[in-house]
């Protein structure tokens, strides 16, 4: 070869020993980088997940449950009324939407009913210049549970079921009433009840509403059935223990 050619094989050869250390380098830099980052991702993984969870935790929502409420007479805390009483109130503000009663039956067991809908009428009259109020409660429930071993979706046995239902809507209502007269505080809005029946009359007593307030004649009347038992022919338990 000439010297031409020695000197041009040279170059080539002196070019690519220059490239391939430039890949090598380029390949231990790109190795080096990809561990770089995949510890950094990692980590940002961990951040991420810790940041996460914070935040989930963060997030966690609670539900408050409101088993009563509190009385307030002219903005004075005067008491509270309690889960049962405050449902008595509820029927008087005509609030009863749904409802679970629990109940004795004929056989002592346990039962359930559901109140599916209900009406409140309230009636005022005046004897002389004396307001007498009667408030009728009506509603409808179903047989939603059975304790007990014995069949009562019976003719009787609803009927009693139904005579026990009233007589729980009625003692939670005419608790609610001993407790504003014995307080002096109109927590069902009687007053304007009042009012709107008969203004006249109601600004004879409005003065001294609290005296009469205690000594009003409150009637309740309830009336209830049962309309459905869902898709109970019998309870699960009937039978349980008898010999066969």
């Amino acid at each position: 070869k000439d010297e031409g050619e020695k000197n041009l094989e040279a170059i080539v050869n002196k070019e690519d020993k220059e490239k391939s250390e430039e890949n090598k380098d380029s390949q231990e830099n790109k190795g080096s980088q990809e561990n770089k980052d995949s510890q950094e991702g990692s980590s940002s993984q961990d951040k991420g997940s810790s940041k996460g969870q914070s935040e989930s935790d963060e997030k966690t929502q609670y539900c408050l449950a409101l088993n009563g409420f509190a009385i307030f007479k002219e903005l004075k805390l005067i008491g509270y009324l309690e889960e049962v009483y405050a449902r008595g109130l509820n029927w008087l503000k005509a609030n009863i939407k749904t409802t679970g009663i629990v109940l004795d039956d004929v056989y002592g067991e346990e039962v359930t009913v559901e109140v599916l809908r209900s009406e409140l009428e309230t009636k005022i009259k005046f004897n002389d210049d004396n307001p007498e109020v009667t408030y009728n409660i009506k509603f409808i429930t179903n047989l939603s549970e059975i304790n007990g071993q014995k069949d009562v979706s019976t003719k009787e046995g609803n009927q009693i079921i139904v005579e026990k239902q009233n007589e729980k809507v009625k003692s939670e209502i005419e608790a609610v009433i001993n407790y504003a007269k014995e307080n002096s505080v109109d927590i069902f809005n009687l007053s304007d009840a009042i009012y709107k029946s008969n203004p006249d009359k109601w600004n004879k007593i409005k003065e001294n509403w609290d005296d009469v307030l205690k000594n009003m004649k409150i009637d309740v009347n309830v009336n209830s059935k049962i309309t459905r038992t869902y898709h109970i022919r019998q309870p699960i338990r009937s039978g349980y223990g008898e010999k066969k």
